[in-house]
């Protein structure tokens, strides 16, 4: 699945969407987020193309070091890191999950749907006021930008470090 998550109105929202042959870079146009959840090679393609970069493949991810889930590449940064999934279950699992940011867009690719991506992309569905808010006018709204529940901040203004290394090191 690839859901683009747009802002609108200091909050996110989503959109499915459904590749076809004829689908180009302009069905995600404006996207902030592209969420590829246990993705299509298709998908994975279609996000390629419209990031110019080479998303690692599932494999890759669960294979890459620790010392090397840090890293920049076509001029985006990835990370990759370790989720885990069904806590509440009887058989919780961990999956590779990557982040890439490519100028003012973020992608996630991930094999399983951990409850911190739905949390969060619910919260940024409803934010009128916290961190979209923040970010567009540099002010914090109603919601300050803290997750004061969580004692956690929410800064997306925050710029990214390069690792300094690539993925070639």
């Amino acid at each position: 699945m690839l859901r683009a998550y747009r802002r609108e109105d200091c909050r996110l929202v989503p959109t499915e969407l459904d590749l076809t042959p004829h689908s180009t870079p302009a069905d995600a146009a404006g996207a902030l987020w592209l969420d590829l959840i246990t993705p299509t090679r298709e998908e994975v393609h279609f996000a390629e193309h419209l990031l110019g970069i080479s998303i690692p493949t599932q494999e890759e991810a669960q294979e890459i070091e620790v010392s090397a889930r840090l890293y920049h590449e076509d001029g985006a940064e990835f990370m990759t890191m370790t989720g885990v999934s069904q806590l509440e279950s009887e058989a919780p699992m961990t999956t590779p999950i990557s982040f890439l940011l490519k100028g003012e867009t973020l992608a996630t690719i991930r094999y399983a749907q951990p409850k911190p991506f739905f949390t969060y992309a619910t919260r940024a569905q409803k934010n009128r006021g916290g961190a979209l808010h923040q970010q567009r006018t540099g002010h914090a709204g109603a919601g300050g930008g803290a997750d004061r529940a969580h004692g956690t901040t929410v800064s997306p203004g925050f710029p990214l470090q390069s690792a300094g290394r690539s993925r070639a090191s």
